[in-house]
């Protein structure tokens, strides 16, 4: 195999050109360069033969015969016969070779090379050594000035023109950050010629979770020819740079792959069913797994739909159940349509992340739905002794659970629309045996303590949620001098409706008294 490589010569001309026509080229040159640890020497190289239409091919050395910077130009003369006919290849069968290089001890003396990084142009890097690594022969390498210069003192005997291992390092980027490129070289000039020849090759990396390099472990090759410093020569100094390493790096984007949010309307979906619009938040590419049950017998409801229930999921209660398993698109967020059926229950709507997805601290992935029949609100009221209620009439409001008024949608058929105010009048009449209302005083009421209201459970954290407010609270008798009519008076407001149907009664006895 030939131990050198050759240009080609290629060149253009019209059909009909010719030598002898004058309208194409005569010559051309090609030249022949050593492969590395060889040289050339245009006196070994010939033609065995000649193609058809190139009478000479010459052999010339552009500098000294036998050394590691010499080339051989070979140029090629055409004859005067030779007319371009169509496009064609000449090929020539050039005899001879590189040789060897003869081995020569190229005494570098001893010198300090340094490899520095600049930290104001290149922060977030610092760059190590590891004496045990080190290749053989490369003398004594150290680390100084915080870790920024890497000081490689040698002595080896050198073949002029072969690359040389004689140093290690690593080159690390701060946590957190990673390198845009490979690591190069730049050099100063100290003196002339220009500063020995350095190269890096990487040996090996170090990558992150997201396949960026974050080190750089990286052998430094030295390569002699005649024009570094002679014995004769000053050594390079250590208090010069001799080499600079350029290394950027970039900060890395944190990836947490975190659930966010859930959004699912309100706590409670209306006894006669619903239909919710479900969405889990989160970053792009995180995973998890959504199912809701039925608190009752702890079963899935979600749709049979593939889109919905698209997966069998594990629950630590329910066991093996159809559920919806996703991964969050670039958009951010996953949206499950989701039917509650008719009736009353509690069900559970359970996230649960999978792989290295986590779930925001502050949120919960259990969340509980109440399903309740709509409520009723009574009001009521209540004789004592020796007089009756004459005038009492039927107070009876139905509203969602757990909604206040502004949220209602209406009452059920027969039954008052509530609305936010409303004004009540009773009418109390002495009996046969009375004689007239020795005690009429206005009536109280108390949303939080029982003992300052005269209705009963009119406390919204006893009645289930239930929550009103009355004002304009008075009682008028007919006579004051002998008063056999009473006449209570007020104005309600409902405020919210609670969990549970509830009868509030107007104890008239805790204020009217007759004899």
């Amino acid at each position: 195999m030939a131990n050198y490589t050759s240009t080609t010569l290629k060149f253009t001309e019209r059909i009909g050109d010719s030598v002898i026509g004058g309208n194409m080229i005569t010559s051309g040159t090609l030249t022949i360069s050593p492969k590395s640890g060889y040289v050339v020497t245009a006196s070994d190289f010939s033609m065995s033969t000649l193609p058809d239409n190139v009478t000479s091919v010459v052999f010339t050395d552009t500098g000294t015969a036998g050394t590691p910077s010499n080339n051989v130009t070979a140029t090629v003369t055409f004859g005067s016969l030779f007319t371009v006919t169509a496009g064609k290849t000449i090929n020539l069968d050039i005899a001879g070779d590189a040789k060897l290089l003869a081995v020569q001890d190229v005494s570098i003396g001893v010198n300090t090379l340094v490899v520095s990084l600049d930290l104001n142009k290149y922060p977030n890097v610092t760059t190590d050594i590891d004496i045990a690594t080190q290749p053989a022969g490369a003398g004594h390498v150290e680390g100084v000035d915080g870790n920024t210069k890497i000081h490689i003192l040698f002595t080896p005997s050198m073949v002029a023109n072969v690359s040389k291992n004689i140093a290690q390092i690593k080159l690390t980027a701060s946590s957190g950050y990673y390198f845009l490129s490979q690591p190069t070289l730049s050099f100063t000039r100290l003196f002339e010629p220009q500063v020995p020849n350095l190269s890096l090759k990487v040996n090996s990396v170090t990558r992150n979770s997201n396949s960026k390099i974050t080190e750089y472990i990286m052998d430094v090759f030295f390569i002699s020819d005649t024009n570094i410093p002679h014995p004769s020569a000053s050594s390079i100094s250590a208090n010069h740079t001799a080499a600079f390493i350029n290394a950027s790096v970039a900060k890395a984007i944190t990836s947490t792959n975190l659930i966010k949010n859930i959004v699912y309307g309100s706590n409670q979906v209306s006894d006669k069913g619903d239909r919710r619009n479900i969405k889990i938040y989160g970053d792009v590419g995180s995973q998890f797994d959504l199912t809701i049950i039925k608190n009752s017998d702890n079963t899935s409801i979600m749709s049979a739909s593939t889109s919905i229930s698209n997966a069998d999921i594990f629950h630590p209660i329910a066991g093996i159940i159809k559920g919806h398993s996703a991964t969050i698109p670039s958009r951010g967020f996953v949206s499950v349509i989701q039917e509650f059926p008719a009736g009353t229950d509690t069900y559970e709507i359970k996230v649960q992340p999978k792989g290295s997805t986590t779930i925001l601290s502050t949120l919960s992935p259990d969340i509980t739905i109440s399903q309740l029949a709509d409520i009723t609100l009574n009001l009521t009221v209540s004789a004592g002794t020796n007089y009756t209620i004459t005038t009492s009439p039927t107070i009876r409001y139905i509203g969602k659970a757990n909604h206040t008024i502004d949220q209602l949608n209406g009452g059920g058929v027969g039954v008052t629309v509530p609305v936010r105010a409303f004004d009540f009048t009773y009418v109390a009449t002495k009996g046969a045996s009375g004689t007239k209302f020795i005690t009429h005083n206005n009536p109280s009421w108390s949303s939080t303590d029982a003992s300052a209201s005269n209705w009963t459970n009119s406390v919204s954290a006893n009645n289930g949620g239930t929550q009103l407010e009355m004002y304009n609270l008075k009682t008028t008798v007919n006579d004051e001098t002998t008063p056999t009519v009473a006449t209570i008076t007020g104005s309600v407001r409902i405020v919210k409706f609670g969990n549970a149907t509830v009868t509030m009664q107007l104890t008239t006895s805790d204020f009217l008294t007759i004899t």
